[in-house]
């Protein structure tokens, strides 16, 4: 049995003659090479002659058509010529003498762009029958050109991931423009055929969107590439544009390292990757990076909040150096509202004393909980601390409740925390504090939990105040 094939289906087939044949060998075959130089132009004279056609093509010029055919074999990986060549140039002969001329010269091959333009325009007619009603085949061409215009090879799973097809339409789409000569499969990738061809497609069948796509598509690649040499991060327009396409983006490693490296630098969007990646290969390149570079407290702080949102624990050390600076206050109260019950003590101290209210705010609140459930000794201090800094600001002005609106609210807060055993740092804060609207939630908290001699304490408070008691 003797079976002839593509060179290109191979990579296909090779498999089925190893299961045959039980060898990694596979079976016996023979690779038919180029069409070797001798005779050649005198089968084409012939041909042509049967054909009716005319050559006026004396020796040393048909000796450049043919030099420029075994040129354009090499670009297949072909020694000699490549057969298809020979078949488009007997083509090109035919549909010249079909429009009314009768002799084809030098000048006419000229003019024609040589060979390379024979075979462009070959192709470009067979670009003509790439259509179908689902539009798999456009799809499948944009896939394998860049955006300015050559070719570029791709494996299936890459060409699958940029058409949205599945494996089986997208051998279907590739084996009909494999048909078509418009695209050839070398060894595991797939490429158009002609860079003539890639041209034509980018600008006739690619919109303005897929162009756009396909040009921050490459950006992301060929700056991940060059990362190791030039240490440049995405900027916050490139991520920008990157993140429009993110859900035709699926980055291999050396992209996901630099879309890790730009969200550390605090540049733009990445986190649609990063949280879509598995989080143990995340955790591995952010070691890595730990590791080779010193990064600033802004930085670090970033490596903090992506490890959160990975499941890790915040500050398992103690150490929030990084966040005394950190500039986003609104993603460090956020920090603080959700991971209140772990966080350091020192943090939610620092927060009470942060210059952002959000942030105040949040450390407020979670020093709240904190007390409620027990959990710490210190918070209420801390909490009369600030409501004494927030009555002091009022200045006396209690006439409307808006002007206390803010200490009232901590102090209901501190009313629903206490606990009996805070009753001596209730006592020494009544003791000090003059007794203002703000202070009631105080004053009910110590006559909650404490004695008789606690409501006579606030009885004598009053009695013996020489300004008005507004309580």
């Amino acid at each position: 049995m003797l079976i002839s094939y593509r060179a290109d289906l191979e990579a296909r087939l090779g498999e089925f003659w190893q299961r045959m044949s039980g060898s990694p060998s596979g079976l016996p075959r023979v690779y038919v090479g180029g069409v070797e130089q001798k005779e050649l132009w005198v089968r084409i004279q012939k041909t042509a002659s049967d054909l009716k056609i005319q050559l006026k093509i004396d020796d040393a010029e048909s000796t450049q058509i043919v030099e420029d055919l075994v040129t354009a074999g090499r670009a297949t990986g072909v020694h000699g010529v490549y057969p298809p060549h020979i078949q488009m140039l007997i083509d090109h002969l035919w549909k010249f003498s079909k429009v009314g001329k009768s002799t084809f010269t030098m000048e006419d091959y000229r003019q024609a762009g040589g060979v390379q333009g024979v075979i462009g325009n070959y192709l470009s007619r067979q670009l003509d029958y790439a259509h179908d009603a689902d539009g798999h085949l456009r799809s499948v061409l944009v896939s394998l050109v860049r955006s300015y215009g050559v070719k570029a090879q791709k494996e299936l799973a890459e060409v699958q991931v940029d058409t949205g097809l599945d494996a089986a339409k997208c051998e279907v789409a590739l084996e009909k423009l494999i048909d078509l000569r418009l695209v050839r499969h070398v060894e595991a990738y797939y490429e158009i055929t002609h860079d003539f061809v890639a041209r034509k497609v980018v600008n006739e069948l690619a919109d303005s969107e897929e162009k756009e796509f396909k040009r921050f598509r490459e950006l992301l690649s060929s700056k991940a590439a060059a990362y190791t040499t030039t240490q440049s991060a995405l900027t916050a327009e490139e991520l920008l544009m990157l993140y429009k396409h993110r859900q035709r983006i699926i980055p291999n490693d050396q992209e996901l390292h630099l879309l890790l490296i730009s969200f550390i630098h605090g540049t733009g969007p990445t986190l649609y990757w990063l949280l879509n990646t598995p989080p143990a290969i995340i955790a591995a390149l952010l070691n890595a990076e730990e590791v080779g570079l010193g990064f600033t407290a802004e930085q670090q702080a970033n490596v903090v909040l992506l490890r959160r949102k990975l499941g890790a624990k915040l500050f398992p050390d103690g150490d929030f150096s990084c966040f005394r600076d950190y500039q986003r206050s609104w993603e460090l109260g956020r920090v603080i509202s959700e991971n209140s019950a772990s966080l350091p003590a020192a943090l939610l101290h620092f927060g009470l004393r942060h210059r952002r209210e959000e942030v105040r705010d949040a450390a407020l609140h979670a020093v709240a909980e904190r007390i409620k459930k027990g959990e710490s000794d210190s918070g209420l201090k801390v909490l009369l601390s600030r409501l004494d800094s927030w009555m002091r600001r009022c200045s006396g002005r209690f006439d409307k409740r808006s002007d206390y609106a803010k200490p009232l609210a901590l102090a209901e807060a501190i009313l629903r925390a206490s606990r009996p055993e805070h009753l001596p740092e209730l006592r020494r804060f009544v003791k000090s504090a003059t007794l203002s609207p703000p202070m009631r939630p105080i004053v009910q908290a110590l006559i909650t939990h404490g004695s008789l001699s606690d409501f006579e304490l606030i009885l004598d408070k009053i009695a013996s105040a020489n300004e008005k008691v507004n309580f």
